[in-house]
């Protein structure tokens, strides 16, 4: 029984979690673009909470996104 739940999470909610972080939001990114899929979004947003920790900027404005 503890196997066969193993395989029905890696089956169906491996692929979707992957799916999920692989959706694209309409949120400017750093650099240049105004698309950009969440795992970009995390990446950036943890970048940014870094330099604010590392008190290399003085202030940090998380970038909230409603998702769909």
């Amino acid at each position: 029984m503890v196997e066969e739940t193993v395989w029905v999470k890696k089956k169906y909610v491996r692929p979707r979690l992957i799916s999920f972080f692989e959706s694209i939001v309409e949120v400017p990114r750093i650099r240049r673009g105004n698309r950009q899929t969440v795992e970009t979004l995390i990446n950036e947003e943890a970048l940014q909470l870094a330099r604010y920790l590392r008190s290399e900027k003085p202030t940090w404005n998380p970038r909230i996104v409603k998702l769909s």
